[in-house]
């Protein structure tokens, strides 16, 4: 436990994410300006070089590999990254009250979801251990992870979701999630939460055109 901590505090996820994982994050970009019709020659020739030389086979090798060290570690140290996400919410908190002993808030968390996020995107069902267990039934990482209540943990949760959707089987799982199932009536990610949020700014907005905007964060979680 003691060790994951302190590879945890030494920023792991983040190492693993930007620097293991640095081809998939060429070939993520090499996806969006491949979306574009009109992009500059050039921009195709920067596309070209960006490609790694890390062999395709090898590269799926290395995402399996991290995909079932990370499942593992979600589950297994779960009462540490809990412990972790409370600290990082407490610190925030401090932080937006202006407390003179509050501690630097942490992105632990931000980490590992953005790095699920990585190991999961555009890949069919690879996000399918993230949402059940061997019981059939939410993984408890999830139940964890949907709780969260600070803004940048929830903006990188919803990016994490997003990415996990992909496959029809985990699509399946997460439009359950959504539709309040495993019981979670209430939670910050389901469709009602989603559709009272927005009938709410309509109806302030219908009120009193001149408060047309949403604040920042707000806005960014729906976006």
């Amino acid at each position: 436990q003691a060790l994951v901590t302190g590879a945890i505090r030494g920023r792991v996820f983040a190492f693993l994410n930007l620097n293991v994982l640095e081809f998939r994050h060429k070939q993520l970009e090499d996806e969006v300006w491949n979306a574009v019709d009109d992009y500059e020659e050039k921009e195709k020739e920067k596309a070209e070089s960006n490609k790694s030389d890390i062999d395709p086979i090898f590269q799926e090798y290395i995402m399996l590999q991290l995909q079932r060290t990370i499942s593992g570690v979600s589950s297994i140290m779960l009462p540490v990254l809990r412990k972790i996400q409370r600290e990082e919410e407490d610190a925030v908190f401090a932080t937006s009250r202006g407390r003179a002993d509050a501690s630097k808030p942490r992105h632990d968390i931000v980490q590992l979801f953005d790095l699920v996020a990585t190991i999961c995107h555009g890949r069919a069902e690879a996000g399918l251990e993230f949402w059940v267990g061997q019981d059939g039934r939410m993984t408890r990482f999830l139940l964890g992870a949907v709780d969260v209540r600070e803004a940048g943990h929830q903006k990188s949760l919803l990016n994490m979701l997003a990415s996990m959707a992909t496959g029809a089987e985990c699509a399946h799982h997460a439009h359950t999630l959504l539709s309040n199932g495993e019981g979670m009536g209430g939670r910050f990610v389901s469709w009602d939460r989603l559709f009272e949020w927005l009938q709410y700014y309509l109806d302030l907005f219908a009120k009193n055109p001149s408060a047309r905007k949403i604040p920042d964060e707000e806005e960014t979680l729906l976006l």
